[in-house]
């Protein structure tokens, strides 16, 4: 019997293990070792039938929304060569945009399948924590479960994504994988027809989004009420206090985990933000992150937390983001939204080698891995000269609002999506809500 994906060629994300093929995350350490097996999900796609053709660049360590590194070089947008096309999973979204694939798999622990897709104009889903094997999957963080990475996928439309979701979430994998929720794709929750009550914010106090990222959401919200959805605003989270969180759990060791694996290695421009502050004595990093408060407060989100935490505290930590996510989850309920609809970056294709100029700018993105919800992003429209003309009212009291409003200019005509998250494990919800936004947009 032929597989559901019988023939049909997959990238690959490099950190991905195929038998035979390298998965150094970027690094120099790992440049002379071999996979000698398959990753799970790779396993389940030859057991479809897929063909695995092609590993796609990364980011250097992985923690980082752009795509270069010492090993390989540096990936581009296909839609403007001095732009990034994100990260992590950045070349596979590059390699979508271009034409040289049409499914993919990645990784994401902070939107590093979103970003990618909505910088290149392709779609990403990232699925509830719990739903995709991790087994053969590397990580520079493996060991850190205070915000899970969580595999994803990447097609050039949604109906690309759920078939890959679809073919994942089989017996194949169930069997292989024991950690995972052996929970099939449910078809009918895809596809059948039904009225969402769908919530949106398209900004919000922490990291406001650029005019472009904001009108993308007005435009979303549009599309989904022609085709027959109730969309209603709903207010976005605390952002510093999430963001404060996330920095938290995901530098509980100091960053020490991240340097060691750095150690000997050429440090990659793209991650020379958290080289820097990881070098700075404890001391005076603390009498800036002090100083900061009264300048940038939301930069101590970044700077302040960075240092060792006792277990107790990391537990404490950890209590806090699972009963924050529950209780965003509740409120979601008692709202009775069945989704939301909100932006997935502050600003878009940045130029290459800048992310680290402004870190935070991925909070929109973060909010799905910090509240563990199924997320994807779907292509709306394009940058437009009156969305650059409106960065002149762009709300910037702080060195990263200036950087935000300069590295917005020039993106005439680059791809903008938006962010799609329903509650956790309603994956086949957040999927049948990209399907309703992408067929309404294209009508």
């Amino acid at each position: 019997n032929l597989g559901m994906l019988h023939g049909l060629p997959v990238s690959i994300k490099e950190n991905i293990d195929i038998a035979g093929m390298h998965s150094t995350m970027g690094l120099l350490r790992h440049a002379q070792s071999r996979a000698t097996r398959d990753a799970v999900l790779v396993r389940v796609l030859r057991a479809h039938g897929a063909i695995p053709f092609v590993k796609t660049n990364l980011p250097q360590t992985m923690i980082s929304f752009d795509c270069s590194n010492p090993l390989y070089g540096i990936t581009r947008n296909p839609y403007d060569l001095s732009r990034t096309p994100g990260g992590s999973s950045g070349g596979e979204a590059a390699l979508m945009a271009s034409g040289g694939s049409q499914l993919g798999l990645g990784t994401d622990i902070g939107g590093s399948v979103r970003l990618p897709a909505a910088f290149c104009g392709v779609c990403g889903f990232k699925p509830t924590q719990g739903r995709l094997s991790g087994v053969g999957v590397q990580t520079v963080l493996r060991g850190q479960s205070g915000v899970s990475m969580s595999p994803g996928v990447m097609a050039r439309d949604v109906a690309g994504c759920e078939l890959l979701m679809k073919a994942l979430c089989s017996p194949e994998m169930f069997e292989m994988d024991s950690s995972v929720v052996p929970m099939r794709l449910d078809d009918a929750a895809c596809s059948a027809k039904r009225r969402l009550r769908v919530g949106y914010f398209k900004t919000e106090g922490f990291f406001h989004a650029t005019p472009a990222n904001q009108r993308a959401v007005a435009e979303a919200c549009d599309a989904l009420r022609r085709a027959g959805h109730e969309v209603v605003e709903y207010p976005a989270p605390d952002f510093f206090e999430m963001m404060s969180l996330y920095y938290k759990l995901v530098l509980s060791d100091g960053m020490d985990t991240v340097m060691q694996a750095l150690d000997g290695d050429d440090v990659d421009p793209s991650i020379w933000f958290g080289y820097f502050i990881y070098n700075i004595p404890p001391v005076v990093r603390r009498l800036v992150s002090g100083a900061l408060y009264y300048v940038s407060r939301r930069m101590t989100a970044l700077l302040g937390n960075l240092k060792h935490r006792s277990v107790q505290e990391l537990w404490q930590l950890q209590r806090r983001r699972e009963d924050d996510a529950k209780e965003y989850c509740s409120r979601l309920r008692a709202h009775r939204l069945d989704g939301l609809i909100c932006p997935i970056h502050a600003i878009g294709a940045i130029p290459s080698g800048t992310c680290a100029k402004i870190t935070a700018s991925c909070c929109y993105s973060a909010l799905a891995n910090m509240y563990n919800l199924p997320s994807g992003v779907v292509p709306v429209t394009r940058a437009t000269q009156q969305d650059e003309d409106e960065l002149a009212t762009y709300q910037h009291s702080d060195i990263w609002g200036y950087t935000t409003k300069k590295l917005a200019t020039g993106m005439v005509g680059l791809p903008i999506g938006v962010q799609c998250l329903t509650p956790t494990w309603r994956d086949e919800d957040c999927l049948y809500l990209m399907k309703e936004l992408e067929a309404s947009l294209r009508a």
